[in-house]
């Protein structure tokens, strides 16, 4: 026997049906710095699980050699997020790296570390975690944001510093993460309608690491959306990315 819903019941319906489908929320966010040895270290902590955890580096070198960077910690398996960028502006070895990786579980308080190759005299990171994502397929599949759209020595000295990213799926979290090895950005904020998760400005004896990282969500799919920072200055290395709450068509949708 077929069932008929009232009017009010189907009403409460479409609300519980639109509100089981949320973008993927931020969650923990911390900083690290360092002005000598090899490595540079944050504290990372999250509240839900599981979670995607972005970490971005910045660091610029005692000479001109161009560090190669590497990352461990919390017990994660950690990925390249996009291309790594080493560069060697006004002769400082410098380089800036993005990272992701998912925690099964909660972090508590435990270490994350940036290794350098070379000695460090300015070094940042940024740490950012988000829940909500499909577990299964995290990642918005548009071709440009998966692997994640890369932009490399900025030149301009505009006010925006941004990365444009298109998605396919509605209820996605964009995810950008910008590095520069030049000047003191310290104060910088976020791109219009973004909102900045983490940031570290480290005053070396040479001169200043910056890494930032904001986010915005979604409700609908986007078309070459611009995020990222306002922020003057040049040489700014730009990762953009996005997780997703939906699933591909013809994919089962799994949110824990």
């Amino acid at each position: 026997m077929r069932r008929i819903l009232t009017l009010a019941q189907l009403v409460a319906w479409l609300l519980c049906a639109a509100a089981a489908v949320a973008q993927p929320a931020k969650d923990g966010n911390a900083v690290g710095t360092a002005t000598s040895g090899t490595t540079v270290t944050l504290s990372a902590t999250t509240t839900a699980n599981p979670e995607i955890v972005f970490v971005g580096a910045a660091v610029i070198a005692t000479g001109s050699t161009q560090p190669n960077l590497s990352i461990a910690g919390c017990s994660l398996s950690w990925l390249a997020l996009g291309t790594p960028q080493k560069y060697t502006p006004a002769s400082k070895g410098t380089a800036v790296y993005a990272w992701y990786a998912t925690a099964a579980s909660n972090l508590s308080a435990c270490t994350v570390t940036v290794t350098s190759d070379q000695t460090i005299q300015s070094g940042s990171t940024a740490f950012c975690s988000f829940s909500g994502q499909n577990t299964s397929n995290p990642f918005d599949p548009n071709a440009t944001t998966t692997p994640p759209t890369t932009l490399t020595n900025i030149t301009s000295t505009s006010s925006t510093v941004v990365v444009p990213l298109s998605t396919n799926l509605a209820h996605d979290t964009m995810v950008a993460i910008a590095g520069q090895t030049n000047a003191n950005m310290g104060g910088t904020t976020a791109s219009s309608g973004a909102t900045l998760c983490s940031g570290q400005t480290t005053n070396g004896a040479l001169n200043f690491s910056n890494i930032y990282i904001t986010y915005k969500t979604f409700t609908t799919p986007q078309t070459a959306f611009n995020i990222g920072l306002l922020a003057s200055q040049n040489w700014w290395v730009l990762y953009g990315t996005a997780l997703t709450a939906d699933a591909p068509a013809g994919r089962s949708r799994i949110i824990q």
